[in-house]
This record gives structure tokens, sequence and C-alpha cells, in this order.
């Protein structure tokens, strides 16, 4: 980050906006540690993935909706999840519309990545991730195997003998 800085500052731009900057790298930081994917944030071009432009649309769409936040707590008891997306399609507001897209880019996003993730880790590709097997997905992921918990219930029940 501080040679993409360093650069914008060589290249004689009067103002780096940090705070963009800075939420990039955040982004790029927990999806290499936390998902072992690379969101590409920190590319020196313009065009961002598809999920960091929801993440970034996200909150203030919250702030515009924050009078309906006092609602959610006897909204998420109308019945099913497909009976309140059905409700909210009917609602003819922008921001709502909006904030329901965002969040299926965010859900459709996140689903994708841990689905690659789960074939990766079943045909031992996690080496060639962002992560290397090393984020916490997966681990978590490894951890909960199968194999693994044979191998740990068979490891336990050797010491007990």
């Amino acid at each position: 980050m501080k040679a993409i800085i360093e650069n914008e500052v060589l290249a004689g731009k009067e103002y780096v906006d940090i705070m963009n900057w800075t939420s990039r790298a955040a982004l790029e930081y927990v999806g290499r540690g936390g998902l072992g994917y690379n969101f590409d944030a920190l590319n020196k071009n313009e065009q961002r993935n598809e999920y960091s432009e929801a993440i970034k649309t996200l909150t203030p769409l919250l702030f515009r909706l924050a009078f309906l936040r006092m609602f959610v707590p006897w909204l998420v008891k109308l019945g099913p999840p497909s009976f309140r997306r059905w409700l909210i399609g009917l609602v003819p507001s922008g921001p709502i519309r909006e904030i329901t897209d965002v969040v299926d880019t965010i859900e459709r996003s996140t689903t994708g990545i841990y689905e690659n993730k789960k074939c990766a880790i079943e045909k031992g590709e996690i080496s060639m991730q962002a992560g290397q097997g090393k984020d916490i997905i997966t681990v978590l992921s490894t951890l909960t195997s199968p194999l693994c918990r044979q191998s740990i219930e068979t490891a336990i029940h050797s010491e007990r003998v």
C-alpha cells in the first residue's frame, strides 16, 4: 500500500484518498486472512470487485434506512424468509430496493467464495489459493472434515490405550 500511495504522489496527484486505500486494504487483508480469497482490492486500476462495491454501498444505505431499524425486531417474525422477501418486493422505496440488491450481491459473492473454497479443499488445491491453506475458513473446514475428525478420534483412542 505504501508503494501505491508513493506512486500516486510521485505521479503528481494533488490529492490522495487515504480512506479509499485504507478501506481497500482492509477488504484485501480480511479476504486473504479470513477467506483465503483475493479481492484484488489493492489493484491500481479503479475497477473494483462486485463484493467490494456492495460493501462500500451498504453503510450509506443503512444510514438512509435508519428509521426502519426500530421495526426490524417485529419484521423478522413475519413468517418465513420467502414471505418477507415477497413483502419487500412490494415496497416501492428506492433505498429498500437498493439494499435488497446489495444484500443479494453480498450473499451471492460469499456463497460463491465458500463453495469454491470447499471444492478446493476436497480436491486438495488449497496451496494455489490466496490464503495458501492458512486462512480461517480453510483451517476450520479442515478441522471439521470427516477425515480429520476420524484421525483426531484415532489419536484420542490411542492415547487412552
